[in-house]
């Protein structure tokens, strides 16, 4: 992730006045990771004064104005709901125009792959990018399928936690992957109309 994907996440998060905490402190230490704690420091300081500004003014407008040409804005112009945008931030990431996203197999391979050692993170972020792809190519039955998949895996790396460790979290992943599930066919359709949109782009 670059800065600045990391800035507009940020930014839609804060003009949105999500009170998702957990998108933001992830973010956060994505980018201090990116470019240590000064530096980070500055960047921060910047970007919640555009967020001051940008709140001034209209909130879809803001928003048109920080990722008009993100994902996630074209998944918002073609009707998916604001709160949606931004709960699905993990996503947008491995959206990309066709020739660039991975084969269906060989993410599903590399998910396994992670299952079996245990790595349940990385076996999520594999997850996250069969998400994507099953999203793009408007395959709600897959989206559908990995939503319980992704949901069966919270449910087990649960069972390898303290008590309340990072419950917040995995809350908020659980209701977002139970809205995947229980909305798929309209993600799918969400989908198919963005994938037009950036076959578009690249022809």
């Amino acid at each position: 992730m670059t800065v600045y994907e990391i800035k507009s996440r940020y930014l839609t998060i804060v003009v949105s006045k999500s009170k998702d905490a957990g998108s933001i402190a992830r973010l956060r230490l994505t980018l201090i990771d990116l470019v240590g704690q000064e530096v980070h420091r500055d960047l921060v300081g910047e970007w919640n004064e555009q967020a001051d500004l940008l709140l001034e003014i209209n909130t879809d407008l803001a928003l048109q104005i920080i990722a008009e040409d993100s994902i996630s804005w074209k998944f918002h112009s073609n009707g998916m709901p604001l709160e949606h945008v931004v709960r699905h931030w993990a996503l947008w990431q491995y959206m990309t125009p066709d020739e660039q996203i991975r084969n269906p197999d060989e993410l599903q391979a590399e998910r396994q792959r992670r299952l079996a050692e245990g790595d349940f993170v990385s076996a999520q972020n594999a997850a996250n990018r069969e998400m994507a792809h099953a999203i793009l190519s408007g395959d709600s039955e897959r989206i559908a399928e990995l939503a319980c998949e992704v949901l069966a895996l919270l449910e087990e790396s649960g069972r390898t936690q303290t008590p309340d460790e990072n419950d917040a979290e995995t809350q908020e992943l659980v209701e977002q992957h139970e809205w995947l599930r229980d909305n798929a066919a309209e993600m799918a359709d969400w989908g198919r109309q963005v994938r037009n949109e950036l076959t578009e782009l690249v022809h």
